[in-house]
């Protein structure tokens, strides 16, 4: 009787298991947010970071033209 009880058990953890696959994936949209959360922060820092490195760029051109006509 006991056999039946454990074997009843497995059978239902299986389909508790298997069923969670009906709800989605539970791994897959927990990755899925900690990749939202990273690129909530990450992308804005690339962009602003990429910005500061074309206006320093504008900058630097603005000099040398300056120099350039200053002499």
């Amino acid at each position: 009787m006991g056999r039946h009880y454990a074997g009843q058990a497995v059978k239902q953890l299986y389909v508790l298991v298997l069923g969670l696959d009906v709800l989605g994936n539970p791994f897959g949209l927990l990755r899925g947010m900690a990749e939202g959360v990273e690129d909530l922060f990450y992308e804005p820092y690339q962009v602003s970071n990429n910005q500061c490195n074309k206006c320093i760029n504008y900058i630097e051109v603005i000099i040398k033209v300056l120099k350039v006509t200053t002499e």
